[in-house]
C-alpha cells in the first residue's frame, strides 16, 4: 500500500502505534525504514512498547526500540510505574540498564 501512496503518518501514526501495540517488530522496523522518527509523538513507540512487553511477557520489541535511538527522557512516569509493578524481571533490568547507560 505504501508503494501506492499510503501515508504511514496518517491518523496520527495509528499504523505505527498498532504495529507496536500488536508486538509486530517487523512492522515497526518497516515504519522506521520509511522515515518515521523512533521518538514520534513524544515517545509513543517506547511507552507503547513497554505496555506491549508487559502484556506479552516478551522484551524483543523494547530492546530493539532502545537500541535504535529511543530517547529515555520521553519515558512517562506511568510507564516506569507499570514496569516496576507488572513488568517481568527481564523488562525491569532492561529499563534499569538503559537508564543507567544513557
Amino acid at each position: 500500500m505504501v508503494s501506492l501512496g499510503a501515508d504511514i503518518s496518517h491518523w496520527n501514526y495509528d499504523g505505527v502505534y498498532y504495529a507496536v501495540h500488536n508486538n509486530e517488530l517487523e512492522g515497526l522496523k518497516f515504519s522506521i525504514s520509511l522515515g518515521v522518527d523512533i521518538n514520534v509523538l513524544e515517545g509513543m513507540i517506547l511507552n507503547t512498547g513497554i505496555i506491549t512487553a508487559i502484556n506479552t511477557k516478551e522484551t524483543a520489541l523494547v530492546e530493539w526500540i532502545l537500541r535504535n535511538g529511543a530517547d529515555l527522557e520521553l519515558l512517562t512516569v506511568e510507564s516506569l510505574i507499570i514496569v516496576q509493578r507488572y513488568g517481568t524481571r527481564k523488562l525491569q533490568e532492561i529499563i534499569k540498564d538503559a537508564m543507567q547507560n544513557q
